[in-house]
Formats: C-alpha cells, sequence, structure tokens
C-alpha cells in the first residue's frame, strides 16, 4: 500500500509540474494585480487544481517547491482524483483527438428523393432532376472539387463542390451527396443569368485557383467523351 502511495503521489506532482507549466498560456489565466489564477482548464478544474495550478505574478511556480509535500497528506483516492481530473483536463485541450466537437455546421438536408450511388451516371440523373443547368460544367466541378468523388470532403461531408461556409470557416456538410447538388443550385446557379459559364464562374470568383476553369473545361472535355462516344 506503501509503495503504492508512492508511485501515485510521484504522478501526482508529475500532474502538478504540467499543470502548473501549462499556465504560462494566456489562454487560461485571468489576470489580478498579485497573482495569476488558473481558470479550470477548460471547466474542468475544482479547488484541487487551483491549489496546484497558482503562480506568483513573476512566472514562479509555488506549487513546483511545495507541490510533494502538499500532497503527502493526500489519501490515496485524493490523489487518484488529482490524476484523473489532470487526463481529462488533456483530453479536453483544443487540437486534442477528444476535444468536444466545434459548434458545427448544420447538416443540410435537401433531396426528398431516395439515396443514389455516387456514380457519373446518377449524379447526372440527380442534376437533370433538381434542375441544374450546364450539366457537363458542373458535373467537371464535382470530379476536380472531389478528385474522382475520394477527397475528404466529398466522403465525409457529402459536399461534391467545394461549397465552402466563409461565415462559419468551414465547409458545408450535407445529410446526403445529392443534397449538395440542390446546395449548389441554391447557393451557386441561382446567381447564373444566362451565357458563357465558364465566365460566370470567374466572375463570381467559384475558386482561387486562377487556372480553375481551364481544368474545369479540360475534364468538361474528357467526360464528355467518356460519356457521349
Amino acid at each position: 500500500m506503501k509503495k503504492k502511495k508512492t508511485t501515485i503521489l510521484c504522478l501526482a506532482s508529475l500532474c502538478a509540474m504540467t499543470l502548473a507549466a501549462q499556465n504560462t498560456s494566456p489562454t487560461f489565466y485571468t489576470v489580478g494585480k498579485a497573482f495569476h489564477t488558473s481558470v479550470n482548464i477548460m471547466h474542468c478544474g475544482d479547488s484541487l487544481h487551483e491549489e496546484i495550478a497558482t503562480t506568483a505574478s513573476n512566472g514562479a511556480t509555488d506549487s513546483l517547491q511545495t507541490s510533494k509535500r502538499d500532497f503527502s497528506s493526500f489519501s490515496i483516492e485524493q490523489l487518484e482524483k488529482l490524476i484523473a481530473k489532470y487526463e481529462n483536463c488533456l483530453a479536453l485541450r483544443p487540437g486534442k483527438s477528444g476535444s468536444k466537437p466545434r459548434k458545427n455546421v448544420h447538416v443540410h438536408s435537401y433531396y426528398e428523393g431516395k439515396s443514389h450511388e455516387l456514380t457519373l451516371e446518377n449524379l447526372i440523373s440527380v442534376m437533370d432532376e433538381v434542375g441544374i443547368s450546364n450539366q457537363l460544367f458542373v458535373l467537371a466541378q464535382a470530379v476536380l472539387e472531389t478528385e474522382n468523388f475520394d477527397s475528404n470532403v466529398c466522403q465525409n461531408y457529402h459536399n461534391l463542390f467545394g461549397l465552402y461556409d466563409s461565415r462559419n470557416k468551414c465547409y458545408y456538410k450535407f445529410a446526403r451527396w445529392e443534397d449538395s447538388v440542390i446546395g449548389y443550385k441554391k447557393f451557386i446557379q441561382y446567381r447564373y443569368k444566362g451565357g458563357n459559364y465558364l465566365a460566370f464562374l470567374r466572375r463570381i470568383g467559384y475558386a482561387e485557383d486562377p487556372c480553375y476553369t481551364s481544368k474545369v473545361a479540360q475534364i468538361a472535355k474528357r467526360l464528355y467523351k467518356q460519356l457521349f462516344n
């Protein structure tokens, strides 16, 4: 039992040093006149954390000097609680795989028909069904934007056209790929009033790549030969 407590005590001390080191980032602090006190790292702190994470205003860490003396009086249960809290804090830190998802993107669902396998033929059929014009160029855009339907945005967001929400700085997410076809019509093609479609894409700044419309035209020629010859 004594050996177990010694081991846990060492781990608790290490947690304290790590948490104290994390407190050098202003992201986790409220600043007072005499000291900096960490305010629950990602809202997972308690009085035990506050004791560990209090640092002097000059940046020196009191807990590094006193942690072993302070923790030696803790029970095994208290030490294990500290370690569990520490691990939970790590899991909730931004950028970690266990972090909370951002207030994510609304999943758009527009299409009322049945789901289809994602193929060129089915994409053409759905574009025809929902009233997409200039279908060959739009089909070429889908192939280009999704890298032949293999991109992450296509696979995970069902977004065939790289439709981007600049307000929330993320790609639009759709329930099914068919929904993104309607999304294209609602977000992009409603602005098209006729004329050269590639010129329209350039005018609205569809992509930052200056060669974007040239690439679309080349893919459209290839698709035409593939589908109709």
